[in-house]
Order: structure tokens, then C-alpha cells, then sequence
């Protein structure tokens, strides 16, 4: 009688959005509720009617156990106990508790939401209202949207990081709308804002830039692949699309690039012109190096083979000296002056062989193409000597006196 005198005085539904489906006043005093809103899904889970008096704590118990999901079921249970209600409701007065959670209903999980508010009369707290409402479809458009923002501001990031990196080393950088025909530049020197103002169009500004600054051999090729819908084909299947073409920038012909990329959407595109004519010239530099160095590598293969060709044929004769007054000698073992000439002939063949020996193996030389001349003394009738013992017995073979 006391709690239906307590609900009588109040006014429970203050407390509560229309959309709680269910509503039910909890006495402070005694932890006794009574409902005073129900929907058939709440009566059938708690198998009570309005109006009807029972313990809030074993309400709670057998909604959490009976409907709500797992994982959901432990964090509920501290946020709906009775006592840690009152406590919190006392501190943070006149603030709700409301808490979202997962219940199963009609072979679903949906997200519901539980609301806690504190109920006063004559400015001491008596109670409070606790409301149950579906919103499902609100946490889930809720997490949609943030989904949506959490992309977008991910592509915003990608965009500038993109844009920030072009405009380090690029001389002019626009954002292009294409759909629009409309551009925000980013980068633009003073040169190129005083020659080619920003009257209307982005297309009108680059044919004006092509058709102007362009030389002419160039015009036709970038007016072509420059147009929107070559550059959004080239786009599908590349990260980045490039133009180089040269420019009569200050009265000098120069290399220049454009880069273009796509910043989100198709049509959302950034243009990035620069003058790459120090690259392209440290490019010919270094071509010009390999090129001079594979002419060096070549000409030192050449002298080498070369070298070793002719010194073959060098090294035959000497060979065939050796091998010949060794057998001589051996022919004439008993005759000690026939054997005493042959060493000493052969003596000087070995020696004439191991001074070609050690040119070949002196592979430095050969491979630069530089043989050191010695000059020394010689005496010309030994030198000559020399050559006659050596070519003599191929002499003789070949009758040649």
C-alpha cells in the first residue's frame, strides 16, 4: 500500500522516452518493483503483468540469464545490482545510468538499452525507474556512420599524405575534381601564377599551360593523353600515370614530368608538374659512365685475348727448343761435349720461355693494354746468338739455313 502511494505521488514517465518499451519503479527502501509498462516479449520472458510487486534483483537475474548475450551478461550484472544502483544514483544525481547491451530475441541478437533514473519526492530520492528499449537500429546506424567517418577521415589522411609527399618534390600540385572541372592548388610558383591565372576551368587552365609553354613537337601528345577520360582509364589499372614532355621554360628548352594519381574516388585526382632537367642530365652523366666503362671493360678483353693469342705462338718456339735439345742430349749422353752444348742451349730457350711465362701471368698489364718497355745494355752478337739457338732446330726441320 505504501509503494502504490509512493508510485501514485510520482511521476514515473517523466523519466522515460516514449520509446522504452518497458518500465518499472523500484522502491529504495525495500527493493520492491512494481511495472507500469510492458510489451508482450517482456511479459513472456518475466512472466509478469502490470502492476504486479516483485524482488528487483530476481528480475534482473532472470532477464540477464534467460536473454541476454554471454558476453554481455557479467558487465550487466554490476551496472543493474540493487545497492551499486542506489550508490551511484546518490553520486552522480541527477545524471541516468544507461548502459547498451545484446539480447536474444526472435532467433536475433539485437542491441538494447537499459536506463536507470533516480525518482524523488519532496527532494529525497524514494527510488528509481528503470526503462528497457530496443535500439538496434539506432546503435547499428550509430556504427555505421562511424565506420563511414573512420573511412572517410582514413582516405583524408591517405589524400594529404599523398599530396604532402608530392608537394616536397613536385613545382605545382592541384587537387582536380574532374567531374567538376574545378582544381585547388596546393603548389603553384609565382611565375606560373602570374603566366597562367585561374580564371575558370582546370582544363582550360592546362590547355592554356600545354598550348603556351609546351614546345611545340610535344602539344598534340599532351593535350591527348592529358585528356580526363585517357587519364581515368590509365588510372584503373596504375597507381600513378606519367607524362614527360619539354617546355621553353625561361627561354631554355627543358625535360619536364607530370605525375598524376588518384586520391579517393575516380574523379578525385592530384596533378603534379616539375622540372626533372637536373635528373634527366644526371641521367645522361651516368649513361655516359656505364657507356665509357663497358668500352674500357671491352678494350681490355680484347688486348687480352689478344695477348695471350700471339703469346701462344710465342711460346711454342722456345717449347719446341727445349723439348728439342733435351731429346739431342739424350740421344748423345756419351758425347760430353754434344750434351754440354744442348744444356747451355737449352738454358737459354728455358729462360726465354720463363720470361714470356711471367708476361703472361702479369694480367695487369695485359688487360690495360700497357706493356712496359725495359731499355738496358745488350750485347748484340749474344743477343743474336740467343735467337739462333733457339729458332735453330725449327730451322733445320724446315730446311731453312
Amino acid at each position: 500500500q505504501m509503494l502504490e502511494e509512493k508510485i501514485e505521488t510520482m511521476d514515473v514517465f517523466k523519466t522515460l522516452a516514449d520509446d522504452y518499451f518497458d518500465a518499472h519503479f523500484v522502491d529504495g527502501e525495500t527493493g520492491i518493483a512494481m511495472a507500469y509498462r510492458l510489451d508482450e516479449w517482456e511479459k513472456s520472458v518475466w512472466n509478469i503483468q502490470v502492476g504486479e510487486k516483485y524482488p528487483y534483483q530476481t528480475l534482473m537475474e532472470t532477464f540477464i540469464s534467460e536473454v541476454v548475450v554471454g558476453e554481455y551478461k557479467a558487465e550487466l550484472r554490476e551496472y543493474v545490482d540493487y545497492k551499486a544502483v542506489m550508490n551511484q544514483l546518490e553520486e552522480v544525481y541527477p545524471l541516468p545510468i544507461i548502459k547498451q547491451f545484446k539480447c536474444k530475441r526472435a532467433d536475433d541478437e539485437l542491441y538494447f538499452q537499459i536506463k536507470i533514473s533516480a525518482s524523488y519526492k519532496d527532494g529525497k530520492m524514494v527510488g528509481f525507474v528503470i526503462g528497457l528499449m530496443d535500439c538496434d537500429r539506432v546503435v547499428r546506424d550509430e556504427r555505421k556512420k562511424k565506420k563511414m567517418l573512420s573511412d572517410t577521415l582514413l582516405q583524408t589522411q591517405q589524400q594529404l599524405k599523398v599530396i604532402g609527399g608530392l608537394c616536397k618534390e613536385y613545382d605545382s600540385v592541384y587537387y582536380v575534381d574532374v567531374e567538376q572541372d574545378v582544381a585547388i592548388p596546393y603548389v603553384r610558383p609565382e611565375i606560373i601564377e602570374k603566366a597562367f591565372p585561374m580564371k575558370d576551368s582546370f582544363r582550360n587552365l592546362y590547355e592554356n599551360y600545354v598550348n603556351n609553354a609546351v614546345v611545340a613537337e610535344d602539344r598534340l601528345y599532351m593535350l591527348e593523353m592529358g585528356k580526363y577520360d585517357v587519364v581515368q582509364k590509365e588510372l584503373e589499372t596504375k597507381e600513378a600515370y606519367e607524362l614527360k614532355y619539354h617546355t621553353t621554360h625561361l627561354g631554355k628548352k627543358q625535360h619536364f614530368q607530370l605525375r598524376i594519381m588518384c586520391v579517393g574516388e575516380a574523379y578525385e585526382q592530384v596533378w603534379a608538374f616539375r622540372n626533372i632537367e637536373t635528373i634527366v642530365q644526371e641521367h645522361i652523366r651516368q649513361e655516359n659512365k656505364l657507356q665509357t666503362a663497358l668500352k674500357k671493360a671491352k678494350s681490355a678483353e680484347n688486348a687480352k685475348t689478344s695477348f695471350l693469342f700471339n703469346m701462344s705462338h710465342d711460346i711454342r718456339t722456345p717449347m719446341n727448343a727445349v723439348l728439342g735439345y733435351a731429346s739431342m742430349a739424350e740421344r748423345h749422353i756419351d758425347n760430353k761435349e754434344r750434351v754440354r752444348d744442348c744444356l747451355k742451349k737449352l738454358q737459354i730457350a728455358g729462360e726465354q720461355l720463363l720470361g714470356l711465362i711471367s708476361s703472361v701471368l702479369d694480367m695487369s698489364k695485359i688487360e690495360s693494354g700497357e706493356m712496359e718497355l725495359t731499355e738496358r745494355l745488350n750485347h748484340i752478337p749474344t743477343v743474336v746468338k740467343e735467337v739462333e739457338t733457339i729458332f735453330a732446330l725449327e730451322m733445320k726441320k724446315k730446311n731453312i739455313e
